[in-house]
């Protein structure tokens, strides 16, 4: 699970983040939006996790901090 706050004025996010939940679990009816999508991908980079941000010019990289 991934958290993102939206502004309370919000009408509609993006596909990708549906459900939405509050903090308490329960979900909010909103709109899907034209626009948006995932920040990144999940890959495993000699035996550990990366996420890689997809879609920009320059790929970014962030190592997991999680040890298995």
């Amino acid at each position: 699970m991934i958290g993102h706050y939206i502004v309370g004025e919000a009408q509609a996010v993006a596909e990708h983040y549906h459900p939405i939940l509050r903090m308490d679990g329960t979900e909010v009816d909103f709109g899907v939006s034209g626009h948006g999508g995932p920040c990144g991908v999940w890959v495993d980079r000699d035996g550990e996790p990366v996420a890689v941000l997809e879609g920009l010019e320059t790929r970014q990289e962030h190592r997991s901090r999680r040890r298995t």
